[in-house]
């Protein structure tokens, strides 16, 4: 009889032994998953931050080409206009001169 008992009490420290393991097996588990998740959300964080940059980067250089182009422009545009007023300077005082005169 004592020798079935101290069987079942073996049995039973066995299960706790297990059911231990298997607690600390769940709490490193646990552990890992969170720094997984840790992990993964710092690579997304890293990479949304990046595409940002370079989207940041592409729009500055847009912006910096079309800002160009614009500068081009204003200064064909200043350009044509002063080489009309030379053209027609000497015409312009002319009429002005004659317009007075012929008041």
């Amino acid at each position: 009889m004592d020798e079935l008992i101290q069987k079942i009490i073996d049995i039973e420290n066995k299960a706790q032994a297990i059911v231990k393991e298997a607690r600390d097996e769940q709490k490193n588990l646990d552990v890992v998953i969170e720094a997984e998740i840790n992990e993964m959300k710092s690579d997304i964080e890293k990479r949304a931050s990046d595409k940002c940059k370079m989207i940041k980067n592409i729009e500055d250089e847009d912006a910096q080409r079309r800002l160009s182009e614009i500068e081009a422009e204003k200064n064909a545009v200043i350009e044509r206009l002063e080489g009309i007023y030379q053209s027609k300077c000497n015409e312009w005082v002319d009429d002005i001169v004659n317009e007075i005169i012929n008041v």
